[in-house]
């Protein structure tokens, strides 16, 4: 469903920030000075602010603020707009610091601007947008299908305005005979008026009646297949659509020889800069690093292509040297913390997968895909799990897909349950499926935003 969501609403938001930054820079010119600001004294700073402004929105899109999925999360707006303005005042601090060409004493300012444009911004992405981006007439639409994705996808569609549909009606087939279902059917059609129909046609309850169904399209039905809808709103393929016909058809390990290439080329070259760094780096963190055995690095058994076990090197972060698979957290069970203060850091900023550039030069791993599992753990989720080895027909990766967009439980930077680790492989799937130097870069992207937020929201 091609118009499933709308370009220009980013427009919006992005001419309302402009608006925005521009409007909190006259008020905090007025409240520094108690007075209304000449019109001399604001072009003063428009200059220079907007230079910075620029960068700024790099900040605010890396932030997640230009994501349908802000329309959602409005109880973390305000802390992350706080986050991104705090980033936005050290840069400005160091554009003023090194750049004194514009002769203005911008550090009160500076200050009185991050308080004014943080409520300003929030108030305008909370209630501001709902003005602008509200969809005063939705369309309605009729939802067929059984199950736990079923729910989900009903609850985000009716719950979030940046759709152009609702849900008026939801059918569930379990139960229901077939002329019952039909007969709910075409009430929707013909007393609600419903012309979108998003409807799991793999499910052996649709078959009886799908040629009735392709009959309504004579009165300007439109059908939706679920699964393809459920991908496009979440970005994940749903697991009830996984079967031989659907891996056959797009998980095949089809060669991408122009997307394999450049991105090993890129792998390689990465690796020998990045390398140099950690042949810098780690004299200075070893003494820090080391644990109770005394070792700065520790290496893991996981798996890579083609579920091959490979040995990996991490930084040290825990007290002890004990495998992720030992401790691996069942459903509704709390374990110890063993990570030390610097390690948090560490893993905060990803800066203990550093030794991993080894396994990147060698080509076991690379910088973009899903990511390896210690070997134990994985042998337990591929028997728990359906499908799960599907997601090592690709080479594994530092960062991917599943990384940089599912959210974890609090403190935690990766699954930490089963659900967790079904959910990370609808993901990775999604990847695999859909993978590109396009998605790469993007993943690239929002890998930033995600060290970001992990650091300051």
């Amino acid at each position: 469903m091609k118009d499933l969501t709308r370009p220009y609403d980013r427009v919006v938001l992005l001419i309302g920030d402009v608006i925005i930054l521009y409007a909190s820079l006259w008020l905090t010119l007025l409240l520094r000075y108690q007075d209304i600001p000449s019109t001399k004294l604001f072009m003063d700073h428009v200059g220079p602010f907007s230079l910075i402004f620029l960068s700024w929105f790099v900040v605010f899109y890396l932030v997640g603020l230009y994501e349908k999925q802000t329309t959602i999360f409005k109880s973390k707006l305000p802390k992350t707009v706080l986050a991104a303005q705090i980033i936005n005042i050290v840069i400005a601090a160091l554009f003023f610091f090194f750049d004194p060409y514009f002769g203005i004493s911008p550090k009160t300012n500076l200050l009185i601007y991050l308080a004014v444009s943080v409520v300003l911004v929030s108030t305008w992405r909370l209630y501001g947008t709902k003005f602008f981006l509200n969809r005063k007439s939705r369309t309605p639409a009729l939802l067929v299908c059984d199950g736990a994705e079923c729910q989900e996808l009903a609850d985000e569609i009716n719950g979030n305005d940046w759709y152009p549909i609702r849900f008026s009606r939801t059918l569930s087939l379990r139960g229901e005979g077939i002329e019952d279902a039909w007969r709910t059917i075409q009430s929707a059609v013909d007393e609600d008026g419903i012309r979108t129909v998003v409807i799991d046609t793999a499910s052996p309850a649709i078959q009886p009646f799908i040629t009735r169904l392709y009959g309504l399209s004579f009165v300007g039905v439109r059908f939706f297949d679920f699964n393809k809808f459920y991908e496009e709103v979440f970005d994940r393929i749903p697991l009830s659509s996984l079967g031989s016909q659907w891996l056959l058809e797009y998980i095949s390990p089809k060669p991408k020889l122009l997307h394999d290439a450049v991105k090993r080329t890129l792998d390689f070259v990465g690796a020998i800069v990045l390398g140099v760094l950690l042949l810098i780096l780690l004299p200075i963190l070893w003494p820090f690093v080391r644990n109770v055995e005394g070792e700065a690095l520790i290496s893991q058994e996981r798996v890579g292509l083609g579920f091959v076990p490979i040995r990996v090197y991490k930084i040290a972060t825990m007290r002890r040297n004990e495998a992720a698979s030992d401790a691996w957290v069942k459903e509704d069970e709390e374990r110890e913390n063993r990570v030390t203060l610097i390690g948090q850091l560490l893993r905060k900023t990803s800066i203990d997968e550093f030794p991993q550039i080894w396994n990147i030069f060698k080509g076991e791993l690379s910088f973009i895909g899903p990511r390896s599992d210690i070997a134990g753990l994985a042998e337990r989720m591929a028997d728990k799990i359906p499908f799960y080895s599907v997601r090592y027909l690709v080479t594994p990766g530092i960062t991917g897909w599943a990384q940089v967009n599912q959210q974890y439980s609090p403190g935690n930077i990766s699954p930490q349950s089963v659900e967790d680790t079904r959910l990370r492989l609808m993901y990775d799937l999604y990847y695999i499926k859909n993978r590109s130097l396009l998605l790469d870069l993007i993943i690239i992207t929002k890998t930033f935003r995600v060290l970001l937020t992990r650091l300051f929201v």
